[in-house]
């Protein structure tokens, strides 16, 4: 979805940008004299559009109503820049409302919908503010929490990896209390089960409102909507950001349960193979001659040509959330 991409930066849709240039182009024609060669151009070419022959105006004609701004085509001498401008803030309500649209019916860009900026009442296009946080980790960090790119489960297991299917929302728990959803606003604001995400969270909350203290309070509305409150403050928007970088490095520190399938043959051998590796002293080489714990074949080796490589990149980057599943094996 680029949506975001131009509601969080100001940046017109290149379909509409296209077409906003086109009507400033008509706008131009529109006000040459009637004897330019230019204005004579477009006068042939609306008649030819009313005619419904092939022409540059009806293709304008054509793009626009497909972008929902439809433009009629009146006397071809009569119009004026001024009819031009309306066609113009037609197109601009239309790329508005379309924008809009795509952010409240995405699902992943909760913490975006009806997104106020500095009391001026909704703001569709708007470079954000906290697109100015100087720390380039801390923007990061904020940036993905708002578009849904973080590492947290709500979204991790969301996706379908290594042949893994996607996991249903309400099975997506929080790796530390193990019950709720692991969302952002889980993660930033609810979850109590960790002492360290606990004193780091009662911290943040002192300071943040002594810069903002008319904040809606914890407790006085949903945790989405007292973090999106929290976000939208310009003020201490260098002081959320940080937060947030802080809790997700806690958060990614920690394997989450369920990103791998432990009932996988070949995941099951490659922690057999850690299994070997880390108590046994024995090398990969080791393996060959063992059995698949997976099967009925007690001769069926462990890995076959194919399946080496894959335990040479489970073991080499993922050792830490494979041997989380050995422990629970």
């Amino acid at each position: 979805m680029l949506a975001p991409l131009s509601t969080e930066m100001a940046l017109q849709p290149l379909r509409f940008w296209r077409a906003f240039i086109a009507l400033n182009f008509l706008k131009y024609l529109t006000g040459l004299h009637e004897d330019r060669l230019a204005r004579c151009a477009l006068v042939d070419s609306m008649t030819l559009a009313l005619d419904n022959r092939a022409s540059w105006y009806g293709d304008l004609q054509t793009v626009l109503t497909r972008l929902n701004a439809p433009m009629e085509a009146p006397d071809a001498w009569a119009y004026l820049p001024q009819d031009v401008e309306k066609a113009v803030a037609t197109l601009n309500t239309a790329m508005l409302a379309e924008l809009q649209g795509a952010i409240n019916n995405s699902p992943k860009l909760y913490l975006l919908h009806g997104l106020r900026e500095r009391g001026d009442g909704l703001k569709v296009l708007d470079f954000r503010h906290y697109l100015h946080v100087p720390n380039a980790a801390h923007r990061r960090a904020i940036t993905q929490i708002l578009l849904s790119s973080h590492s947290l489960a709500l979204e991790r297991l969301r996706w379908t990896e290594h042949r893994r299917p996607r996991i249903p929302r309400e099975d997506r728990k929080c790796r530390i209390c193990k019950e709720a959803i692991e969302s952002p606003e889980h993660a930033l604001l609810e979850c109590q089960a960790d002492e360290n995400l606990t004193t780091l969270r009662n911290t943040f909350i002192a300071k943040f409102y002594q810069e903002c203290p008319t904040v809606v309070r914890p407790g006085q509305g949903s945790s989405a909507h007292l973090l999106q409150a929290m976000i939208h403050e310009e003020i201490s928007i260098k002081l959320v950001a940080k937060f947030t970088f802080e809790v997700l490095s806690i958060f990614e520190g920690l394997p989450i349960e369920g990103l791998l399938p432990g009932d996988s043959c070949i995941v099951r051998a490659v922690l057999n193979a850690m299994r070997l590796d880390r108590y046994k002293g024995t090398g990969p080489g080791t393996v060959h001659s063992k059995a698949c714990p997976c099967t009925d074949n007690p001769g069926k080796p462990v890995f076959s040509e194919w399946t080496m490589p894959v335990y040479y990149y489970y073991y080499y980057y993922y050792e830490t959330i494979l041997y989380d599943f050995m422990i629970r094996l």
